[in-house]
Protein backbone atom coordinates (compact mmCIF):
# COMPACT_ATOMS: atom_id res chain seq x y z
CA UNK A 1 0.00 0.00 0.00
CA UNK A 2 2.87 3.19 1.08
CA UNK A 3 4.06 2.08 -2.42
CA UNK A 4 1.14 2.68 -4.09
CA UNK A 5 0.48 5.77 -2.54
CA UNK A 6 4.18 6.85 -3.49
CA UNK A 7 3.66 6.03 -6.83
CA UNK A 8 0.47 7.68 -6.79
CA UNK A 9 2.01 10.75 -5.59
CA UNK A 10 4.66 10.80 -8.20
CA UNK A 11 2.32 9.99 -11.10
CA UNK A 12 0.26 13.54 -9.63
CA UNK A 13 3.34 15.53 -9.89
CA UNK A 14 4.45 14.57 -13.45
CA UNK A 15 0.95 14.78 -14.72
CA UNK A 16 0.72 18.13 -13.10
CA UNK A 17 3.96 19.17 -14.56
CA UNK A 18 3.28 18.19 -18.26
CA UNK A 19 -0.17 19.55 -17.94
CA UNK A 20 1.26 23.58 -17.00
CA UNK A 21 3.53 22.53 -19.94
CA UNK A 22 0.70 21.52 -22.68
CA UNK A 23 -1.21 24.93 -21.03
CA UNK A 24 1.67 26.88 -21.54
CA UNK A 25 2.43 25.42 -25.49
CA UNK A 26 -1.69 25.29 -26.04
CA UNK A 27 -1.48 29.28 -25.16
CA UNK A 28 2.11 30.21 -27.22
CA UNK A 29 0.34 27.85 -30.16
CA UNK A 30 -2.41 30.96 -29.97
CA UNK A 31 -0.81 33.75 -28.99
CA UNK A 32 -2.18 35.07 -32.35
CA UNK A 33 -5.92 35.75 -31.12
CA UNK A 34 -4.08 37.42 -27.72
CA UNK A 35 -2.39 40.04 -30.00
CA UNK A 36 -4.64 40.94 -32.24
CA UNK A 37 -5.55 44.38 -31.96
CA UNK A 38 -9.08 44.85 -31.82
CA UNK A 39 -11.30 46.02 -35.63
CA UNK A 40 -14.31 47.96 -33.60
CA UNK A 41 -15.82 48.82 -37.37
CA UNK A 42 -15.14 45.48 -39.00
CA UNK A 43 -17.20 43.82 -35.48
CA UNK A 44 -19.79 46.98 -35.71
CA UNK A 45 -20.13 45.85 -39.56
CA UNK A 46 -20.50 42.28 -39.02
CA UNK A 47 -23.47 43.24 -36.59
CA UNK A 48 -24.85 45.65 -38.72
CA UNK A 49 -25.09 42.39 -41.74
CA UNK A 50 -26.30 39.74 -39.00
CA UNK A 51 -29.27 37.96 -37.99
CA UNK A 52 -30.29 40.66 -35.11
CA UNK A 53 -30.27 43.00 -37.97
CA UNK A 54 -31.27 41.82 -40.88
CA UNK A 55 -34.33 39.55 -40.93
CA UNK A 56 -34.57 38.26 -44.88
CA UNK A 57 -32.76 35.50 -45.80
CA UNK A 58 -29.50 37.40 -47.31
CA UNK A 59 -27.84 37.99 -43.91
CA UNK A 60 -25.01 36.70 -42.33
CA UNK A 61 -24.81 34.45 -39.16
CA UNK A 62 -22.37 36.11 -36.65
CA UNK A 63 -20.49 34.04 -33.78
CA UNK A 64 -21.45 35.04 -30.06
CA UNK A 65 -17.97 35.44 -29.50
CA UNK A 66 -18.20 38.33 -32.35
CA UNK A 67 -21.48 39.66 -30.85
CA UNK A 68 -20.21 39.80 -27.27
CA UNK A 69 -17.37 41.71 -29.05
CA UNK A 70 -19.35 44.27 -30.39
CA UNK A 71 -21.64 44.19 -27.88
CA UNK A 72 -19.39 44.91 -25.06
CA UNK A 73 -17.40 47.70 -26.81
CA UNK A 74 -21.08 49.57 -27.28
CA UNK A 75 -21.09 48.87 -23.24
CA UNK A 76 -17.79 50.75 -22.38
CA UNK A 77 -18.68 53.63 -24.73
CA UNK A 78 -21.75 54.06 -22.71
CA UNK A 79 -24.72 52.55 -24.72
CA UNK A 80 -27.71 51.44 -22.38
CA UNK A 81 -27.70 48.00 -22.04
CA UNK A 82 -31.21 47.46 -22.33
CA UNK A 83 -31.09 48.70 -26.24
CA UNK A 84 -28.60 45.85 -27.09
CA UNK A 85 -28.40 42.01 -26.76
CA UNK A 86 -30.30 42.94 -23.48
CA UNK A 87 -31.22 39.06 -23.31
CA UNK A 88 -28.52 38.20 -21.59
CA UNK A 89 -27.60 40.13 -18.26
CA UNK A 90 -24.37 42.87 -19.16
CA UNK A 91 -21.80 41.55 -16.70
CA UNK A 92 -19.94 39.32 -19.28
CA UNK A 93 -19.89 42.04 -22.11
CA UNK A 94 -18.84 44.70 -19.84
CA UNK A 95 -15.65 42.56 -18.74
CA UNK A 96 -15.33 41.93 -22.56
CA UNK A 97 -15.64 45.49 -23.56
CA UNK A 98 -12.94 46.43 -20.41
CA UNK A 99 -10.60 44.05 -22.28
CA UNK A 100 -10.80 45.66 -25.11
CA UNK A 101 -10.29 49.00 -23.56
CA UNK A 102 -7.15 47.94 -21.40
CA UNK A 103 -5.54 45.53 -23.91
CA UNK A 104 -6.79 46.69 -27.26
CA UNK A 105 -8.01 42.56 -27.13
CA UNK A 106 -11.50 41.17 -26.85
CA UNK A 107 -9.51 37.76 -25.22
CA UNK A 108 -6.93 39.13 -22.53
CA UNK A 109 -9.52 38.93 -19.99
CA UNK A 110 -10.93 35.59 -20.78
CA UNK A 111 -7.48 34.26 -20.47
CA UNK A 112 -6.91 35.96 -16.92
CA UNK A 113 -10.00 34.93 -15.86
CA UNK A 114 -9.38 31.10 -16.70
CA UNK A 115 -5.86 31.29 -15.24
CA UNK A 116 -7.47 32.52 -11.99
CA UNK A 117 -10.01 29.70 -11.99
CA UNK A 118 -7.27 27.26 -12.15
CA UNK A 119 -5.57 29.03 -8.22
CA UNK A 120 -9.74 28.82 -7.18
CA UNK A 121 -9.51 24.87 -7.79
CA UNK A 122 -6.28 24.27 -6.32
CA UNK A 123 -7.41 26.39 -3.34
CA UNK A 124 -10.58 24.95 -2.83
CA UNK A 125 -9.22 21.39 -3.14
CA UNK A 126 -6.61 22.73 -0.92
CA UNK A 127 -8.27 23.86 2.19
CA UNK A 128 -10.28 21.27 2.28
CA UNK A 129 -8.27 18.45 1.56
CA UNK A 130 -5.28 19.56 3.57
CA UNK A 131 -3.19 17.81 0.97
CA UNK A 132 -1.42 18.79 -2.15
CA UNK A 133 -1.78 15.71 -4.50
CA UNK A 134 -5.65 16.34 -5.07
CA UNK A 135 -5.19 19.96 -5.22
CA UNK A 136 -2.80 19.24 -8.26
CA UNK A 137 -5.39 16.87 -9.85
CA UNK A 138 -8.08 18.85 -10.07
CA UNK A 139 -6.31 21.44 -10.93
CA UNK A 140 -4.15 19.38 -14.05
CA UNK A 141 -7.84 17.60 -15.27
CA UNK A 142 -8.61 21.51 -15.50
CA UNK A 143 -5.70 22.61 -17.52
CA UNK A 144 -6.45 19.64 -19.84
CA UNK A 145 -10.20 19.50 -20.44
CA UNK A 146 -11.34 20.32 -23.59
CA UNK A 147 -14.08 22.36 -22.09
CA UNK A 148 -11.48 24.86 -20.15
CA UNK A 149 -9.42 25.19 -23.54
CA UNK A 150 -12.32 26.03 -25.50
CA UNK A 151 -13.00 29.36 -22.99
CA UNK A 152 -9.42 30.28 -23.74
CA UNK A 153 -8.99 29.63 -27.86
CA UNK A 154 -12.77 30.31 -28.82
CA UNK A 155 -12.84 33.37 -26.50
CA UNK A 156 -14.44 35.43 -25.60
CA UNK A 157 -17.32 33.55 -24.25
CA UNK A 158 -19.49 33.61 -20.96
CA UNK A 159 -18.82 30.67 -19.74
CA UNK A 160 -15.39 30.78 -17.63
CA UNK A 161 -16.59 34.01 -16.47
CA UNK A 162 -19.61 32.11 -14.75
CA UNK A 163 -16.97 28.97 -13.44
CA UNK A 164 -14.86 32.12 -11.85
CA UNK A 165 -17.90 33.16 -9.92
CA UNK A 166 -19.39 29.80 -9.08
CA UNK A 167 -15.90 29.03 -7.54
CA UNK A 168 -15.81 32.13 -5.53
CA UNK A 169 -19.36 31.36 -4.80
CA UNK A 170 -18.13 27.72 -3.65
CA UNK A 171 -15.48 29.06 -1.42
CA UNK A 172 -16.73 32.02 -0.14
CA UNK A 173 -20.06 29.96 1.26
CA UNK A 174 -18.56 26.93 2.31
CA UNK A 175 -15.82 29.49 4.24
CA UNK A 176 -18.73 31.25 6.09
CA UNK A 177 -20.37 27.98 7.05
CA UNK A 178 -16.69 26.81 8.68
CA UNK A 179 -16.20 30.12 10.25
CA UNK A 180 -19.71 31.95 10.89
CA UNK A 181 -17.97 35.14 9.86
CA UNK A 182 -20.89 37.41 7.76
CA UNK A 183 -17.86 38.75 6.07
CA UNK A 184 -17.73 35.58 4.39
CA UNK A 185 -21.63 35.83 3.65
CA UNK A 186 -21.44 38.64 2.06
CA UNK A 187 -18.87 37.73 -0.77
CA UNK A 188 -21.13 35.05 -1.24
CA UNK A 189 -23.79 36.98 -1.88
CA UNK A 190 -22.02 39.19 -4.03
CA UNK A 191 -20.53 35.91 -5.84
CA UNK A 192 -23.73 35.19 -7.00
CA UNK A 193 -24.69 37.76 -8.09
CA UNK A 194 -21.56 37.93 -10.26
CA UNK A 195 -22.84 34.24 -11.38
CA UNK A 196 -26.47 35.49 -12.17
CA UNK A 197 -25.43 38.71 -13.76
CA UNK A 198 -23.41 37.06 -16.80
CA UNK A 199 -26.13 34.86 -18.64
CA UNK A 200 -29.70 34.01 -18.36
CA UNK A 201 -30.59 35.21 -14.83
CA UNK A 202 -34.06 33.60 -13.99
CA UNK A 203 -32.81 30.35 -14.83
CA UNK A 204 -29.68 30.11 -13.38
CA UNK A 205 -31.10 32.13 -10.12
CA UNK A 206 -33.94 29.56 -9.57
CA UNK A 207 -31.06 26.84 -9.80
CA UNK A 208 -29.46 28.29 -7.23
CA UNK A 209 -32.09 28.90 -4.47
CA UNK A 210 -32.90 25.31 -5.07
CA UNK A 211 -29.02 24.51 -4.33
CA UNK A 212 -29.05 26.77 -1.30
CA UNK A 213 -32.38 25.51 -0.20
CA UNK A 214 -31.20 21.93 -0.36
CA UNK A 215 -27.99 22.43 1.08
CA UNK A 216 -30.29 23.89 4.63
CA UNK A 217 -32.68 21.54 4.09
CA UNK A 218 -30.29 18.20 4.13
CA UNK A 219 -27.88 20.14 6.97
CA UNK A 220 -31.00 20.62 8.90
CA UNK A 221 -30.37 24.32 9.91
CA UNK A 222 -32.47 26.45 12.19
CA UNK A 223 -35.43 28.50 10.09
CA UNK A 224 -34.28 31.87 11.82
CA UNK A 225 -30.34 30.94 10.09
CA UNK A 226 -31.86 30.07 6.77
CA UNK A 227 -34.34 33.73 6.46
CA UNK A 228 -31.30 35.33 7.29
CA UNK A 229 -28.43 33.64 5.19
CA UNK A 230 -30.80 33.96 2.53
CA UNK A 231 -32.47 37.54 2.65
CA UNK A 232 -28.44 38.11 3.25
CA UNK A 233 -27.82 36.51 -0.17
CA UNK A 234 -30.53 37.68 -2.08
CA UNK A 235 -29.78 41.16 -1.41
CA UNK A 236 -26.34 41.11 -2.44
CA UNK A 237 -27.46 39.18 -5.91
CA UNK A 238 -30.20 42.27 -6.43
CA UNK A 239 -27.88 45.14 -5.94
CA UNK A 240 -24.90 43.54 -7.93
CA UNK A 241 -27.85 42.58 -10.77
CA UNK A 242 -29.58 45.91 -11.02
CA UNK A 243 -26.39 47.64 -10.11
CA UNK A 244 -24.70 46.57 -14.10
CA UNK A 245 -28.08 47.93 -15.38
CA UNK A 246 -26.76 51.61 -13.91
CA UNK A 247 -26.88 53.33 -17.16
CA UNK A 248 -30.32 52.47 -17.63
CA UNK A 249 -31.33 54.73 -14.61
CA UNK A 250 -28.66 57.02 -15.28
CA UNK A 251 -30.69 57.78 -18.46
CA UNK A 252 -33.92 58.83 -16.44
CA UNK A 253 -35.66 55.22 -17.24
CA UNK A 254 -37.91 53.95 -14.21
CA UNK A 255 -38.07 50.74 -12.10
CA UNK A 256 -41.71 49.92 -13.51
CA UNK A 257 -39.78 50.03 -16.93
CA UNK A 258 -36.62 47.84 -16.19
CA UNK A 259 -39.41 45.45 -14.40
CA UNK A 260 -41.26 45.32 -18.18
CA UNK A 261 -38.52 44.38 -19.83
CA UNK A 262 -37.33 41.58 -17.41
CA UNK A 263 -40.50 40.60 -18.28
CA UNK A 264 -39.79 40.66 -22.18
CA UNK A 265 -36.79 38.44 -21.58
CA UNK A 266 -38.57 35.87 -19.60
CA UNK A 267 -40.90 35.79 -22.85
CA UNK A 268 -38.06 36.09 -25.03
CA UNK A 269 -36.74 32.62 -23.91
CA UNK A 270 -40.25 30.91 -23.55
CA UNK A 271 -41.14 32.06 -27.08
CA UNK A 272 -38.18 30.07 -28.89
CA UNK A 273 -40.29 27.37 -30.41
CA UNK A 274 -37.86 24.88 -29.15
CA UNK A 275 -39.72 21.87 -28.07
CA UNK A 276 -37.89 20.41 -25.03
CA UNK A 277 -39.27 16.88 -26.05
CA UNK A 278 -36.97 16.68 -28.47
CA UNK A 279 -33.70 17.82 -26.96
CA UNK A 280 -34.09 16.68 -24.17
CA UNK A 281 -31.00 14.65 -22.20
CA UNK A 282 -29.08 15.91 -25.29
CA UNK A 283 -26.52 16.35 -23.04
CA UNK A 284 -25.99 12.36 -22.11
CA UNK A 285 -25.59 11.08 -25.55
CA UNK A 286 -23.44 14.20 -26.62
CA UNK A 287 -21.28 13.17 -23.64
CA UNK A 288 -21.05 9.56 -24.45
CA UNK A 289 -22.16 8.82 -27.80
CA UNK A 290 -20.65 12.26 -29.45
CA UNK A 291 -23.95 12.72 -31.20
CA UNK A 292 -26.95 14.99 -29.90
CA UNK A 293 -30.01 16.51 -31.57
CA UNK A 294 -29.83 19.97 -32.79
CA UNK A 295 -32.45 22.40 -31.92
CA UNK A 296 -32.53 23.68 -35.50
CA UNK A 297 -34.68 23.00 -37.90
CA UNK A 298 -35.76 19.75 -38.13
CA UNK A 299 -33.98 18.88 -35.00
CA UNK A 300 -30.99 17.13 -36.25
CA UNK A 301 -28.78 14.85 -35.02
CA UNK A 302 -25.39 16.37 -35.49
CA UNK A 303 -21.48 15.01 -34.33
CA UNK A 304 -18.72 17.42 -32.73
CA UNK A 305 -15.59 17.51 -34.11
CA UNK A 306 -13.64 17.84 -30.58
CA UNK A 307 -15.87 15.09 -28.49
CA UNK A 308 -13.18 13.05 -26.96
CA UNK A 309 -13.29 9.37 -25.23
CA UNK A 310 -11.84 11.32 -22.30
CA UNK A 311 -15.98 12.61 -21.68
CA UNK A 312 -17.44 9.93 -20.79
CA UNK A 313 -14.93 8.67 -18.83
CA UNK A 314 -14.77 11.75 -16.57
CA UNK A 315 -18.32 11.82 -16.26
CA UNK A 316 -19.01 8.50 -15.30
CA UNK A 317 -15.79 8.61 -12.61
CA UNK A 318 -17.48 11.75 -11.65
CA UNK A 319 -20.63 10.62 -10.64
CA UNK A 320 -19.21 6.88 -9.12
CA UNK A 321 -16.86 9.32 -7.05
CA UNK A 322 -19.80 11.50 -5.78
CA UNK A 323 -21.83 8.31 -4.84
CA UNK A 324 -18.76 7.01 -3.27
CA UNK A 325 -18.33 10.02 -0.90
CA UNK A 326 -21.34 10.06 -0.35
CA UNK A 327 -22.56 6.85 0.83
CA UNK A 328 -19.37 7.41 3.33
CA UNK A 329 -20.93 10.37 4.36
CA UNK A 330 -17.97 12.40 3.06
CA UNK A 331 -20.45 14.74 1.84
CA UNK A 332 -22.82 15.34 4.78
CA UNK A 333 -19.46 16.38 7.20
CA UNK A 334 -17.86 19.12 4.72
CA UNK A 335 -19.84 21.78 3.62
CA UNK A 336 -17.57 22.10 0.28
CA UNK A 337 -18.31 18.93 -0.75
CA UNK A 338 -22.25 18.95 0.33
CA UNK A 339 -22.67 22.03 -2.11
CA UNK A 340 -20.35 20.70 -4.57
CA UNK A 341 -22.35 17.37 -5.07
CA UNK A 342 -25.86 19.82 -4.76
CA UNK A 343 -24.76 21.84 -7.72
CA UNK A 344 -23.49 18.90 -9.54
CA UNK A 345 -26.79 17.28 -8.95
CA UNK A 346 -29.08 20.29 -9.83
CA UNK A 347 -27.43 21.46 -12.69
CA UNK A 348 -27.26 17.88 -14.52
CA UNK A 349 -30.83 17.66 -13.84
CA UNK A 350 -31.20 21.92 -15.57
CA UNK A 351 -29.08 20.33 -18.18
CA UNK A 352 -31.48 17.76 -19.05
CA UNK A 353 -33.91 20.21 -19.86
CA UNK A 354 -31.86 22.26 -21.77
CA UNK A 355 -30.85 22.88 -25.51
CA UNK A 356 -27.29 22.01 -25.63
CA UNK A 357 -24.37 23.35 -26.65
CA UNK A 358 -20.74 21.05 -25.69
CA UNK A 359 -19.48 24.37 -23.88
CA UNK A 360 -22.55 24.25 -21.60
CA UNK A 361 -21.02 21.61 -19.95
CA UNK A 362 -17.80 23.46 -18.54
CA UNK A 363 -20.03 24.02 -15.44
CA UNK A 364 -20.85 20.42 -15.15
CA UNK A 365 -17.11 18.89 -15.69
CA UNK A 366 -15.06 21.06 -13.42
CA UNK A 367 -16.95 20.15 -10.79
CA UNK A 368 -16.83 16.35 -11.91
CA UNK A 369 -13.25 16.64 -11.91
CA UNK A 370 -12.55 18.56 -8.55
CA UNK A 371 -14.84 15.22 -7.27
CA UNK A 372 -12.77 12.62 -8.39
CA UNK A 373 -9.85 14.66 -7.08
CA UNK A 374 -11.15 14.51 -3.59
CA UNK A 375 -12.17 10.68 -4.30
CA UNK A 376 -8.30 10.07 -4.46
CA UNK A 377 -7.38 11.43 -0.92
Amino acid sequence: MKHLRIFLKISIILFFFFSCIYLLYFINNNKNLFQEVVNKERYKEKFDQSQWIITNKNKNVISDADLYTHIGIEYIKGVDPTTQNFEIPPLGKYLIGSSVVIFFNQRIFSLIFALFCLLLIFYLVYINTHSIFPSLLATSLTMTSWFFLDQIVNAPQMEIFQLFFLLCLFLFFSLYEKKTKKRYLILAGLSAGGFLSIKFFFVHYFLLMIMFTSYYFISKKKLRKILIDLSVINLFIFLIYVGYYYRFFLLGESVIEFLQIQKWIIGFYLKSGIETAKIFAGYLPLIYANRWQFWSKGYPIIHYDYWSITWPIIHSAGIMSLIFLYTKKYMQKNPFYKLLAIFIIIYSIFLLFTPIWPRYLLLLFVPLQMVISLFII
